[in-house]
Parts: C-alpha cells; structure tokens; sequence
C-alpha cells in the first residue's frame, strides 16, 4: 500500500463516529471511559505501531499548552487524556500500579508546603512540612 493510501485510509477510518456510542447508549460513564480507552489503545497501536511511551509524553506537552490557552476546550483535554491512556499501556503500567503510585504521590504533595496560588501560573512546592 502506498504511503498516500494508507494515509487516506487512517483520516477516513478517523472520521468515523465512534463505535462506543452505537450501542453504548445505556453505560455508565466508567464503562463507556473503559470502552474508548480500549478502542484508543487498538487504533494507536495500528496506527503508531509497537513504539515506546516517548513520543506520546512530548507530544502531551504541545496538546498541554493547547489546553492552556483555552481550559473549556474539552477537545484538547480529551487530547491529552487519550495521549496519558497511550503513555500508561506503552510503558506497561498498570492501572493498579498508577492507583498505587497517585496514592503516594498525593501523600508528599499534602507533606509540602506551596506557595499561594497566582492565576494562570505553574506553583511549585516551598519545601517539605516539618515532621512529615
């Protein structure tokens, strides 16, 4: 298949409506999520091949700044969760493993201290809290 064929086929096959939501119409929000994210995984992995976790995280930076100058657009947040979705299963992590991990992270983040917040500014954390 040439290079301009398998191109039109990738932006045909993306144009369609997404399957979840024909016959999905009675799920819950977990269950519809569940079943995108496994159509995400099927679709990258033939569209983008067997490549490693990299290339998605630089991409979520550019699709991060896209939010950030526009934090309603749930398009480009859907961009971002999808590219997250990608990182995770191309690195091998489970969803266990990440709970595991969120659980732990929140623990040190609550141990700092962090500067007042300022409106539209990144905040990093002042130091550790004595005694935690």
């Amino acid at each position: 298949m040439s290079g301009s064929t398998a191109a039109t086929r990738r932006t045909r096959r993306g144009s369609r409506s997404p399957s979840i939501w024909r016959g999905g119409e009675g799920m819950n929000t977990e269950n519809r999520l569940a079943m995108l994210r496994e159509e995400h995984a099927k679709w990258s992995e033939e569209t983008f091949g067997k490549v490693s976790a990299i290339g998605p995280a630089k991409h979520l930076s550019k699709e991060a700044l896209e939010f950030a100058s526009d934090p309603t657009d749930v398009m480009e947040l859907a961009d971002c969760q999808m590219l997250m979705w990608d990182m995770q299963r191309r690195a091998g992590i489970s969803d266990e493993r990440l709970a595991q991990a969120i659980r732990i992270k929140l623990a040190v983040n609550q141990s700092r201290l962090w500067p007042e917040p300022k409106e539209g500014e990144a905040r990093e954390h002042l130091a550790e809290r004595a005694g935690a």
